[in-house]
């Protein structure tokens, strides 16, 4: 049997590792290298192109509250792009 000390650092120590526990929590960066350029014309068109180089990263599945972190004690060892991760994009715009 534990003794108290150790009981109380558990945060249920009744249970004794029956109870599982899901956390569906996750860090993500984003980081983004981007350019601009307007032109406004004589006869009064406005053009602007926009492009960027993004990267999108994250430590959690975003599709499911499961982790999936295979390092479980070192969350940034499993950081990977994220789902929502676009690798290029280009706006234009005429007005």
């Amino acid at each position: 049997m534990p003794n108290s000390e150790e009981s109380a650092a558990r945060p249920w120590p009744r249970y004794n590792g029956l109870l599982l526990y899901g956390d569906s929590t996750g860090n993500s960066s984003y980081e983004a290298v981007a350019t601009e350029h307007g032109h406004r014309t004589v006869i009064g068109f406005d053009l602007r192109i926009e492009y960027a180089f993004p990267k999108a990263h994250t430590d959690s599945d975003q599709l499911s509250v499961a982790i999936s972190n295979q390092i479980s004690r070192c969350r940034s060892c499993s950081k990977g792009p994220a789902t929502f991760d676009v690798r290029r994009r280009t706006v234009g715009s005429l007005i």
